[in-house]
């Protein structure tokens, strides 16, 4: 599989320009029959992934998945724009354990997967729970160098309400491969990234929630992470006020609002809380 770093999509001018994805090229996966030779390989990719050695500290994935409800109201939409299309699908994605399915396709590399991940792990801290998150930053080759962020390689999450699938396709090296889609992710990919779902067809991070929305690129502007470590941004979070915070929780509403609609608004704890179902009228059907 083949990226092409700090290649970004255009956006038109109605967009904010940190909407703006990174391209993922799709390629064939090269099987390694060889025991021997797959363990090495396998070696060498824990070696390359950039959160494999520091394994983010409990307390605050804490902050990062449980935003208080007085904070997640208080923001609300924060002034962003809904950055979920809706697929018009008469059909919902279920995962392995047969409950709606939230996807997510990026790359260690890029910094609009960095930025996204924040909020994919606010809204889904609010549905389950996440074990074995690391902490990594984005290329320092890229645009946005060095995005504070976390990757879900390696990680686990388990909920009574969604299924989460993820896949990081390489490390901070994007010439240095990791996960590869399945067959059917590939499939969903094809149908769902790109236009008129999306703008530009292969980009990442794409996000499919039940195949009800999806979205590729940040929903807010990746700048705002800059020069901060994880555990300082996790502890802003707590200001409604900061912009910082405005822009990670407001996307993550919109996330929240879209699982809630996948769901049958379950649990009522999260979906009949606010702001969900304010934000809800925002997404469209």
């Amino acid at each position: 599989m083949a990226n092409q770093r700090g290649k970004r999509a255009r956006a038109p001018r109605q967009t904010p320009f940190w909407r703006r994805t990174s391209t993922l090229m799709l390629g064939t996966v090269v099987v390694v029959i060889v025991a021997v030779v797959a363990f090495i390989v396998i070696a060498h990719l824990k070696s390359t992934n950039s959160g494999g050695s520091d394994v983010a500290s409990p307390a605050v994935v804490r902050q990062v998945a449980g935003v208080s409800p007085q904070v997640l109201k208080s923001v609300g939409t924060g002034g962003y724009q809904n950055p979920l299309k809706t697929t018009h699908s008469g059909s919902t994605l279920k995962g392995s354990g047969g409950k709606p399915e939230v996807l997510y396709v990026g790359a260690e590399y890029c910094p609009f997967c960095a930025a996204e991940r924040w909020s994919v792990i606010v809204a889904l801290g609010r549905f389950g729970k996440f074990s074995n998150l690391h902490y990594t930053t984005s290329s320092s080759q890229d645009v946005y160098p060095n995005t504070p962020t976390f990757t879900f390689y390696g990680s686990t999450y388990k909920s009574k309400y969604i299924d989460f699938a993820s896949v990081e396709t390489t490390t901070r090296n994007p010439n240095k491969p990791l996960q590869n889609p399945t067959s059917q992710q590939n499939a969903l990919m094809q149908k769902y990234d790109a236009p008129p779902y999306v703008q530009d067809r292969g980009s990442i991070p794409f996000i499919d929630v039940a195949n009800h929305y999806v979205a590729t690129g940040s929903g807010y502007d990746p700048n705002l992470l800059a020069n901060k470590t994880q555990k300082q941004i996790a502890g802003r979070l707590a200001n409604p006020k900061d912009p910082l915070t405005r822009g990670i929780v407001a996307n993550a509403n919109y996330l929240t609002a879209a699982i809630c609609e996948s769901t049958g608004n379950k649990p009522a704890k999260v979906c009949s809380k606010p702001p969900i179902p304010q934000v809800q009228k925002k997404l469209g059907k």
